[in-house]
């Protein structure tokens, strides 16, 4: 009934995650990252070509490094990353901000217990490396905020919770889940937020209006809401009901966070299709690979995005039954 759900690969134990940071690479891992590197080269070209551009790379992220933020929705603190890839020729910076995406969802899969060969197949891959999206890095963030956790290096953990938070309705969410849920003293704790929060004050201190600037973006009609898939959009905050079970019923560790990520996903105001590539980095089995239906949205169109949120909905229905009849087993 779990279709390879299996939250116990979401580990708590540091040697174990080095062993999958540091394991082979397998024939499927190498067979999709070398076909992700190709389209990337291949999108390059057509870039350099004028037949389309990467949108949110070009007309967001490298106008923010020069300094217009008119089109940006993000923490302004991961702005100097693109104060440096705007210094670099357009073609090249492209490559090396679509592998950085590509290699921190692999390796956020390698530490958060997923599949990362189905993760870099994925429509979502390959819609963030042609956009130029920046979800891949916040998941790459999220793996690196497990690891310092788990590991006990709370600055590690702090950076890894600075750069998830640029974006709130995924990052800062699901990183709160991590920290929240690790098993810790709230000493170190407390001591993985000292980065974060140095992190936002320097960035009040340099772009004292930046919240107030995000918020006029978004009033203006910037965002675009075709490809919102929450639920949010259709029960409004009664969507926050899915938090309720997770947190109320008796279960282990690693199935609290997975139903937790998978609540967040399904209750947050405002999450892009792109959000759902953050199934394929935790262990939630084989059902995220219905996402690739994706792929056939030149012909079904935006109401195929938006139905992927049944996805989510399913893993976490079906998380919900196994919490239930295990609270029922153990009475």
């Amino acid at each position: 009934m779990e279709i390879g759900i299996n939250a116990d690969l979401l580990s708590n134990d540091p040697e174990t995650i080095k062993k999958n940071l540091l394991s082979k690479i397998s024939h499927l891992e190498a067979f999709s990252l070398l076909f992700l590197f190709f389209a990337i080269l291949i999108f390059s070209y057509h870039h350099t070509k004028g037949y389309y551009i990467p949108w949110d790379f070009e007309r967001s992220y490298l106008l923010a490094g020069r300094g217009d933020f008119s089109n940006f929705f993000y923490g302004y603190w991961i702005a100097p990353l693109f104060w440096l890839l705007e210094k670099i020729p357009g073609p090249v910076s492209y490559i090396i901000w679509s592998v950085i995406n590509v290699v921190s969802t692999f390796t956020a899969a390698r530490v958060l217990g997923g599949k990362s060969w189905t993760a870099i197949f994925s429509y979502q891959m390959i819609y963030v490396v042609f956009y130029g999206q920046i979800t891949g890095l916040i998941l790459g963030a999220l793996g690196l905020t497990w690891w310092g956790l788990v590991n006990k290096k709370p600055h590690a953990a702090g950076i890894g919770l600075l750069l998830a938070a640029a974006k709130p309705q995924l990052g800062f969410v699901i990183g709160f889940i991590l920290w929240i849920t690790a098993d810790l003293s709230w000493n170190d704790r407390l001591k993985s937020l000292i980065i974060p929060i140095l992190g936002v004050c320097l960035t009040f201190a340099a772009y004292p209006q930046f919240i107030q600037n995000i918020l006029s973006v978004i009033q203006q009609g910037k965002v675009g809401y075709a490809g919102n898939f929450s639920l949010w959009q259709y029960i409004g905050p009664w969507s926050l009901v899915f938090f309720i079970p997770p947190i109320a019923l008796k279960l282990s560790r690693q199935d609290r966070i997975l139903m937790l990520v998978a609540a967040s996903i399904l209750s947050v105001p405002y999450l892009q299709q792109t959000g759902f590539l953050t199934l394929f980095v935790f262990p939630f089995g084989w059902l995220p690979i219905l996402g690739n239906l994706g792929y056939l949205f030149p012909f079904l169109g935006w109401g195929l995005i938006r139905s992927l949120i049944a996805i989510p909905l399913v893993i976490y229905t079906l998380m919900l039954i196994k919490g239930i009849n295990r609270a029922h087993s153990a009475d």
